[in-house]
């Protein structure tokens, strides 16, 4: 996944990623193109990209299958407000400042 980091005055370092898929998972496992330190698995999801003609840019979130056996869930699509908790202390808010751009924001907070 190709990507960069940002430094934007009073906005702090931003992760650029671009591409149709992003992992997410912990840090200390070296496995996720977006590595958190929280209580994640070591590939705990992807942030996924589709477009459409019709339909526009949709972003969705998919849990990765639990390692122990588990399916990995619905996935859940990113619009404007939604949250995602991805484990204890660990949340992204999507934001998307014009429903007409491709872009997607994720705002990190801890819980």
């Amino acid at each position: 996944m190709p990507a960069f980091i940002a430094s934007i005055d009073e906005a702090g370092d931003v992760l650029v990623a671009y591409g149709r898929r992003v992992s997410v998972g912990h840090a200390a496992a070296g496995e996720a193109d977006l590595a958190l330190l929280a209580d994640l698995r070591p590939l705990h999801g992807w942030i996924e990209f589709e477009e459409s003609f019709h339909g526009g840019a949709l972003w969705a979130f998919s849990p990765a299958p639990d390692p122990n056996g588990g399916s990995g869930g619905t996935a859940i699509v990113l619009d404007e407000g939604v949250r995602v908790t991805l484990g204890r202390g660990a949340e992204l808010v999507a934001r998307r400042s014009d429903p007409a751009s491709a872009s997607l924001v994720l705002e990190l907070s801890g819980q």
